[in-house]
């Protein structure tokens, strides 16, 4: 019956080999009519609607390029999108004007994307690359642990140091909703114990992770940043998928719910705990999530993100199968954790926009663990902490070249605190408050020099002044199309993590 499970392909509920697709502004996020859509190597075409929307009707399934292309902005490709019998694939594809001014253009296939609103060295993964990473299994921290500055922990961690930060040290957002972490099996300090991640890939469309240092626009956190953007459902038609691999099952399920509503779910659960009793291994992980979002687009100057992820995960490791692996301990590790979040993006005009989001977050953890001879407690922990978010940006283009991009951050921290390990007990509640400022100065010019000029300001209830995070970031395009130069500088600051600071 395993076996069964561990072999059953994925199977799609309804489709029909279509791509659909938009095309907007990436200045000002508004759509772009009449943009050309072409599929490389074919004769295959078409042009978007007065919403920015497309149609790709393509009968052969297999990995296709798409070229698009608008008069004053720079063309894009994407590269290797899946195309499968029975299924739709949505693309958004945000293209920006050119600040290039010559009458020959040349195009180059590029496997990464790259955000052209910062001048900020970032790479971004879609969702095909994701999938299709070598050895990642889907999963986002093992497709950033293979980009140069970024280290892994181990096979059996969803952990990543980057420039030799500690896990805690990377921050991540989620349709501009922040995400305390992303990872199942996740500890008070930010490190997991586990190989899963929370976030399920097959809802992402697009992630931009900053590695090498981020701009003012991102703070409190040392050593990175990854901005995810989940895709929107189906407007069409509802749409679904369920599947099997050796990790655990899940669907994907996604459609209308009305002319200008859709909406996005998925539901994921782990069965190597069944495994492991069926031979006798005892001690493997599991777990379950469930994550959704609806977007609501009344017009084209109005969208609203409403965005829940929910996760469970559960290490079980009983006396018997501890004492047969000459362990010392055995006992329980239960996580909970809860995310609830709303953005509201608005068009202000053709040259700036603002985004607002506010999200509430909360992780329940119970561990206890015991000596395997006497069955004393070694360690218990009864912790939870609640989470709220407020975040604010906005972006104004006053040139072709000039934009800026500046906004606040409110953050709030509530922990309460009940463990025992060893000698050392804690019982305490701690309350903790952030408050940020950022403004950012983007400078794009015609010579291949490209600057960024990032002030942030930070004031939390541990610091007795404000700290000044001033961020500069040159990045000078080489001739012959041979490479880029790029030097940042920069400060950066981050609050250590809580039990810490409880226990001083």
């Amino acid at each position: 019956m395993i076996l069964f499970f561990l072999l059953i392909p994925i199977l799609v509920l309804k489709g029909s080999g279509i791509i659909h697709g938009e095309v907007i502004d990436g200045t000002n996020k508004l759509p772009l009519y009449e943009a050309n859509i072409i599929v490389v190597d074919s004769k295959i075409g078409t042009i978007t609607d007065g919403n920015g929307r497309f149609t790709l009707e393509i009968f052969e399934d297999g990995y296709y390029t798409i070229r698009v292309s608008y008069i004053g902005y720079e063309t894009k490709i994407l590269n290797d999108i899946w195309v499968r019998p029975n299924a739709n694939d949505f693309q958004s594809i945000i293209l920006y004007p050119s600040v290039i001014e010559m009458n020959n253009v040349i195009v180059r296939e590029n496997y990464f994307e790259k955000n052209g609103l910062s001048t900020y060295s970032s790479i971004g993964f879609k969702n095909d690359q994701i999938r299709r990473a070598p050895g990642a299994g889907s999963e986002i921290t093992r497709v950033l642990n293979s980009l140069p500055s970024v280290a892994s922990v181990g096979e059996n961690r969803q952990d990543i140091m980057v420039r030799g930060g500690g896990p805690g040290e990377n921050g991540f957002l989620i349709d501009n909703i922040y995400i305390p972490n992303i990872s199942h099996f996740n500890q008070p300090d930010g490190r997991s114990n586990g190989p899963v991640g929370l976030i399920n890939t097959d809802l992402v469309q697009n992630i931009e992770f900053y590695s090498n240092g981020f701009s003012s626009e991102y703070g409190n956190k040392l050593s990175s940043f990854g901005d995810i953007s989940y895709k929107e459902g189906n407007n069409n038609s509802l749409e679904g998928n369920i599947g099997a691999g050796l990790g655990g099952a899940g669907g994907v399920i996604e459609g209308p719910l009305t002319n200008y509503i859709t909406f996005l779910s998925s539901f994921r659960t782990s069965y190597l705990d069944l495994i492991s009793d069926a031979i006798n291994a005892g001690g493997l992980p599991s777990y379950n999530d469930f994550q959704g979002k609806i977007n609501i687009k009344p017009n084209q100057y109005h969208n609203f993100t409403f965005l829940m992820i929910n996760g469970n995960s559960l290490y079980d490791r009983n006396k018997q199968d501890a004492y047969a692996n000459n362990e010392d301990s055995y006992g329980k590790i239960t996580n909970h954790q809860n995310t609830l979040g709303i953005n509201h993006r608005y068009i202000w005009n053709e040259n700036a926009y603002s985004k607002n989001s506010i999200s509430l977050s909360s992780q329940n953890s119970i561990i206890k663990f015991y000596n395997i001879t006497t069955d004393s407690v070694l360690n218990e922990i009864r912790d939870r902490y609640v989470t709220s978010h407020f975040r604010n940006v906005n972006f104004v283009k006053f040139t072709k070249r000039v934009n800026t991009i500046s906004g606040f951050e409110i953050h709030r921290r509530d922990l309460n605190y009940d463990f025992m390990l060893n000698d050392i007990f804690l019982d305490e509640l701690v309350h903790f408050n952030n408050i940020s400022s950022f403004f950012n100065l983007n400078l794009k010019s015609k010579n291949r020099i490209n600057t960024s000029i990032g002030l942030r300001l930070e004031k939390s209830d541990f610091d007795e002044t404000i700290n000044i995070s001033p961020r500069v970031n040159i990045d000078v395009k080489l001739p012959f199309e041979i490479g880029n130069i790029i030097i940042n500088t920069g400060r950066y600051f981050q609050n250590p993590p809580e039990k810490y600071l409880g226990l001083a």
